[in-house]
């Protein structure tokens, strides 16, 4: 049976639940509020996935990966199907290297003060570049030589 019909062009990610054998989740590119996930369940999950993924990325779009937890859209800058520009992804780097003093807020710490005074962590870090920087890498900071200095 036929239960979504959607370009495979149109998906971000695959979510493969930790807590369930059987349940996965596709993200969606554009953020419908009613479609932007679509949770399903499959006895042979694994296999499904590994044979969407191949699909999605035979369609071109090679952005897409399998993940363990779904995507953050509020710690993104720019809207999923949109890359970010080069400032976004050089700060990103230069916060891998030297992990900011003081904080980083984005819109959910408006409600959270406690959250948005704490310093940042690592991994706050790595989900901000994850959700900032494409799968297939850096766009904007490599040149020919390779990464921009910073």
């Amino acid at each position: 049976h036929i239960c979504t019909l959607k370009p495979l062009n149109e998906i971000f990610a695959l979510v493969r639940h930790k807590d369930s054998l059987q349940e996965f989740t596709v993200e969606y590119i554009r953020n419908n509020p009613t479609r932007a996930r679509c949770k399903y369940t499959s006895t042979e999950r694994d296999i499904l996935l590994a044979t969407l993924l191949d699909s999605v990325r035979s369609s071109g779009n090679n952005d897409c990966c399998v993940k363990t937890n779904p995507s953050d859209r509020g710690k993104r800058f720019a809207p999923f199907g949109h890359l970010v520009d080069d400032e976004v992804e050089i700060q990103h780097l230069k916060f891998l290297v030297q992990p900011p003093t003081g904080r980083l807020s984005s819109p959910q710490d408006a409600a959270n003060a406690a959250a948005s005074l704490a310093n940042i962590s690592f991994n706050e870090i790595l989900k901000r570049f994850n959700a900032n920087v494409p799968y297939s890498g850096l766009i904007n900071a490599v040149t020919s030589e390779g990464i921009i200095k910073f």
